[in-house]
């Protein structure tokens, strides 16, 4: 390697680095200001056959980057939709932002592992991108570059491709193309126990809080990627303060969780309430 590439390469590391720095602080910071929880050891098993393949599959996830989720991301994943399983909660499970489709490669692995027939995985997304920010509507967005990210438009061939890679393409995953305002509103989804959101801006997150969280069991899991993106955590706070809910969060790595414990209906629109 000639100097001036292992300059790049030492340049380029510690960019990362200060990046990653930067993120913990993030994470402490918010956790502190909104009393984000540390749940502690998920006690996934993994001396089982079952167990075994869910971390094998976890491991090759990551190794073959087709999910922007760490290890601790996957293992929440895991562990909220062995809960909802081992309580009998019933519901299908959402991922609304699907990426190259790796949480649901991983959700689907679950169903299959724990040998789970009933449920479906809806895979909500636009497979071209977010959409611009709609500042009229959701102030809060002003600004937002997204839609100007290419790399995150992943068409709905190669999430399906990357589900065939991993033998687990099958009639229980149900894709839901288009911008979720659209898209979301005409799906055939009655009731859910994981709605995971990884819509980044607050139009996205507040979407699918307004048109699905009602349909989410008392005993699932509601599951927010982007915590740090001030968008998606001011949506998510904006909600569960409109709606009454209590219930505490837990932190996931950049993320957040919770398990919800009270009915509640369809929100009045926000102009109402």
């Amino acid at each position: 390697m000639s100097i001036i590439s292992s300059l790049k390469e030492m340049k380029k590391r510690r960019k990362q680095e200060k990046y990653e720095r930067n993120k913990l602080k993030k994470i402490k910071f918010f956790a502190d200001k909104y009393g984000v929880i540390d749940y502690g050891d998920y006690n996934l098993q993994n001396t089982s056959d079952e167990g075994r393949y869910l971390e094998s599959l976890k491991q090759t996830i990551l190794e073959e980057r087709v999910s922007m989720l760490g290890e601790h991301k996957l293992d929440t994943l895991r562990f909220c939709t062995e809960q909802c399983l081992k309580e009998g909660i019933a519901g299908d499970l959402i991922e609304t932002g699907v990426w190259r489709g790796g949480a649901t490669i991983y959700l689907a692995g679950i169903l299959k592992a724990c040998g789970n027939t009933d449920k479906k995985v809806f895979v909500a997304d636009s497979f071209e991108g977010l959409p611009p920010p709609d500042a009229e509507k959701y102030p809060v967005d002003k600004g937002a570059k997204h839609h100007h990210r290419r790399d995150l438009a992943i068409s709905l061939e190669a999430v399906k491709a990357n589900c065939v890679r991993f033998d687990l393409l099958s009639d229980i995953i149900i894709c839901v193309k288009g911008f979720f305002e659209a898209s979301l509103g005409n799906a055939n989804i009655h009731t859910l126990s994981i709605q995971r959101l990884d819509g980044d801006m607050y139009g996205s997150t507040m979407t699918v809080l307004e048109q699905h969280y009602h349909k989410l069991e008392v005993g699932g899991y509601l599951i927010l990627d982007d915590w740090l993106i001030r968008g998606a955590r001011e949506a998510l706070l904006d909600f569960r303060g409109r709606m009454g809910l209590s219930e505490e969060l837990y932190q996931d790595f950049s993320g957040v969780f919770f398990k919800k414990t009270m009915k509640t209906d369809p929100p009045r629109s926000r102009s109402s309430s």
